[in-house]
């Protein structure tokens, strides 16, 4: 072989080198692009590829590409969406979601959620008794607070919820909480510690409830100015679960075990109770 066809073979290889060099640079120097979110209600959560980004309207930035979206909200119906985003561009994408869900009878206790100033915590979404986006309840602003008529409550039937804190991809808490009936349990995420107070509030209303009273049969979902209630049904549901373990009442000993089985995905998913074995397929 000459020394000509030598440097023009030479030259091709190194032209292919610095093409396939340029297109990946291209593709690894492209701009990300947004996501703008518009959600009712505002209190509305946003997930982007199960991971928990945060709550109301908001202008999320993401790399090139498809990504699943789905905005939760408890007593609505979750919505899902696979949305594309180009670089440099910006997608809006407006969610209305719908109000599902009877409400709520008793008996009932309290989650209370603290930071102990975790930085950004307050944000972070709250799942509970599982830890896919199926299972959200609230993110932690809505529960950490008790102050004359502000109240942010997280409201579950008695017995062991499995409660994560979770946002960015990053569990920030998990753990067991144990609450009876007509009690609050307050936890505090930054070192696990608990404290337990009498909660008369969940039982004291039967008939003619004052404005801001929590009735018999409590509504789902409920937020007000530095104000919000989420109250969490516990049912019977097709598939095998593991049963609730209720927790001893106020003054009583022992465990009894709950009728049924607290399964909090086919509550919030966006398969309705009577399609809830196919929601399976979601976990």
């Amino acid at each position: 072989m000459g020394g000509v066809q030598r440097i023009r073979i030479f030259c091709l290889a190194l032209s292919g080198t610095f093409f396939l060099c340029s297109v990946t640079c291209a593709q690894e120097s492209a701009k990300p692009g947004k996501l703008k979110m518009s959600v009712t209600p505002k209190e509305a959560y946003t997930f982007v590829d199960g991971q928990a980004i945060g709550h109301g309207n908001k202008v999320i930035k993401l790399g090139v590409g498809t990504h699943h979206v789905i905005v939760a909200n408890y007593g609505y119906k979750f919505a899902e969406h696979e949305v594309s985003i180009d670089s440099d561009k910006t997608v809006p994408l407006e969610i209305k979601l719908e109000a599902v869900g009877e409400p709520v009878p008793g008996p009932r206790g309290r989650l209370q959620i603290e930071t102990g100033g975790i930085r950004g915590a307050t944000s972070a979404a709250v799942l509970l008794n599982g830890k896919k986006p199926v299972y959200f309840v609230g993110h932690v602003d809505e529960f950490n607070h008790d102050l004359f008529f502000w109240r942010q409550e997280l409201i579950v039937p008695p017995g062991t919820h499995q409660v994560t804190v979770t946002r960015y991809g990053k569990e920030l808490w998990s753990g067991p909480i144990t609450v009876a009936a007509d009690q609050r349990v307050i936890v505090d995420i930054k070192n696990g510690k608990e404290k337990i107070k009498n909660w008369p509030r969940g039982s004291e209303c039967k008939t003619d409830c004052l404005p801001g009273s929590l009735p018999e049969m409590a509504p789902r979902f409920r937020a007000g100015t530095a104000s919000a209630t989420v109250v969490i049904a516990c049912f019977d549901d097709l598939r095998p679960k593991k049963p609730l373990m209720a927790a001893p009442a106020s003054g009583s000993s022992g465990i009894v075990q709950s009728r049924g089985f607290c399964v909090i995905a086919s509550a919030n998913s966006p398969c309705r109770h009577s399609e809830s074995r196919a929601c399976g397929t979601q976990q």
